[in-house]
């Protein structure tokens, strides 16, 4: 791979919404996740940009995950392409016994354990994390059912 992954820097914001609409769809906002992040502000820390090359998505998948394990985060969960994220470990996630508040393609919706052994007991409806946007903090609070 050739691209290098830095901080989001301010000058970035301007690309990140576009690049989102072309890679997502216009109507993204509307959708499950979208609506679960409204008003969440994102957590700084994991906030990455690619610059150049072939291979950025992985490569920030890849990058996203190893920061979420060194700042704690125990699982990370998404709705995305299966076959895009299954080479990083992700499953099922309503087969995991995980519930979304609101609709989403059940094969989409995904979990990770970054840290093995972090999903045992951890069941029901995902909620928004802690005000202080710590990865992974309050979610077996969120998630326990």
């Amino acid at each position: 791979m050739t691209f290098k992954i830095v901080p989001e820097r301010r000058r970035d914001a301007a690309l990140i919404e576009p690049l989102l609409d072309r890679a997502f769809g216009f109507d993204r906002r509307r959708k499950t996740v979208y609506r679960l992040r409204a008003g969440v502000a994102p957590v700084d820390r994991l906030r990455f940009v690619a610059l150049a090359g072939d291979g950025i998505g992985r490569g920030l998948v890849g990058h996203g995950l190893a920061r979420a394990k060194r700042a704690g985060a125990g699982l990370c969960v998404i709705v995305g392409e299966p076959a895009y994220y299954a080479p990083f470990g992700f499953r099922n996630a309503s087969a995991a016994g995980l519930i979304l508040p609101g609709p989403v393609e059940p094969e989409r919706f995904q979990v990770l354990e970054i840290v093995p052994g972090a999903l045992a007991g951890v069941t029901g409806l995902i909620g928004k994390a802690e005000e202080d946007g710590a990865p992974g903090r309050g979610l077996r609070d969120a998630v326990a059912g």
